[in-house]
């Protein structure tokens, strides 16, 4: 499901909170029917998704996250990424130069 003003979804003039999203995506499927479900995520769909399972808990049935966004991934990590997004990134760029997949 998209939400609504996103992508090719109908526009809207509601704030799109987080509160609102899963609200609408919580309308929806009651609305046709569905009341238990995984959830599955990707990219900030993630932090949408999270949000959901801890609001409707006992509508998941599991969470799958696909490259999935979480809360706090910014600059205000409790801890230093750099080192290991560049190590990954050499790493990354030397599995590729060996072919290996």
């Amino acid at each position: 499901m998209e939400p609504f003003g996103y992508g090719l979804s109908d526009q809207v003039d509601t704030e799109r909170s987080i509160e609102n999203i899963i609200e609408e995506l919580y309308t929806c499927l009651e609305e046709i029917g569905v009341h238990q479900y995984y959830l599955m995520a990707h990219s900030i769909s993630g932090l949408y998704s999270l949000y959901y399972a801890n609001t409707y808990p006992e509508k998941i049935h599991g969470f799958i996250g696909i490259d999935s966004s979480v809360p706090k991934q910014n600059e205000n990590e409790p801890f230093n990424t750099t080192k290991l997004n560049f190590l990954m990134a050499y790493l990354s760029k030397a599995k590729n130069a060996l072919g290996i997949s």
